[in-house]
């Protein structure tokens, strides 16, 4: 077998059915679906069950162990070459199983390829966002900048590689692929893209100031703690769920902007104080 599809959910009942539905409508059909169910208390796992499709393969935590943790049990139990990740509420397109596993079959010495993704809302609505197309050297010229290009549910990553990294790093509760990503880095190996919209990720919208100038000021008083690799990282994060709120489209093109020209992560974090003051 050479793919397997790795999922893992956490209470995710809202956009599970369609999210699984786009897995199993691949026009690659030879793969398993390994969804890791990290202790949902909701309607998770019925709905894992009302589809009948031999390719599922169920594996329930008896606590709710977060997504690292749970990941590393899926890699640990699949039986693909290649690992394509999924998160439980977005939608891939029919076509991108195949496509990635064409540039692996025609690339050699290749870790990871990730296709480009578009953000799309609660209620389906897709935005003008499509992510851009990357070469090699602009994916590790932008990691060496700490900015993250990547999104974590559309890549596809050879097996043997994540294994020799150690898997996922459960130290981290956010940010596991962007840590990730900087250890393959570290590692010499490589990323590449497809030049293929072929993932759907979905963003959610808060559009409350005063939780956003909190939440960023907390991070500031942590910054010596946690020290300047995981601030910025935590910027990054919290950058990008500001700037996908679509109440405020002077976020929204400032996101576009600073994707298409790949601005250091300074650039960002200046920005997002301009956007925090005159909210």
């Amino acid at each position: 077998m050479l793919i397997t599809v790795l999922m893992s959910v956490y209470n995710g009942e809202k956009y599970l059915r369609k999210s699984i539905h786009s897995v199993l409508t691949q026009s690659y059909k030879d793969f398993e679906f390994i969804i890791v169910d990290d202790c949902s208390s909701d309607k998770t796992i019925e709905i894992i069950k009302s589809f009948n499709d031999s390719r599922i393969k169920l594996l329930r935590n008896d606590s709710n162990l977060g997504l690292s943790e749970s990941l590393n049990k899926g890699i640990e139990h699949s039986l693909g070459k290649y690992i394509a990740r999924h998160d439980d509420d977005d939608i891939s397109q029919s076509n991108r199983l195949q496509n990635q596993l064409n540039l692996f079959k025609a690339t050699n010495n290749i870790d990871a390829i990730f296709c480009r993704y578009a953000l799309f809302d609660k209620f389906g609505k897709i935005f003008n966002s499509e992510s851009e197309y990357y070469k090699k050297e602009q994916i590790e010229e932008a990691l060496r900048n700490k900015e993250n290009l990547l999104a974590h549910g559309a890549a596809m990553i050879r097996k043997k590689s994540l294994i020799a990294l150690g898997g996922y790093n459960t130290n981290f509760v956010f940010g596991q692929d962007y840590e990730l990503w900087i250890r393959m880095l570290n590692q010499k190996q490589s990323i590449i893209m497809v030049n293929h919209v072929g993932y759907y990720h979905r963003v959610s919208f808060n559009c409350d100031k005063k939780k956003w100038q909190e939440r960023f000021a907390v991070l500031v008083d942590k910054r010596e703690q946690i020290g300047e690799v995981e601030f910025l990282r935590r910027v990054d994060k919290t950058y990008h769920e500001f700037s996908n709120n679509r109440e405020n489209d002077k976020a929204i093109k400032l996101w576009k902007i600073l994707h298409n020209y790949r601005e250091h992560i300074k650039l960002r974090l200046h920005f997002l104080l301009i956007l925090l003051k005159k909210r």
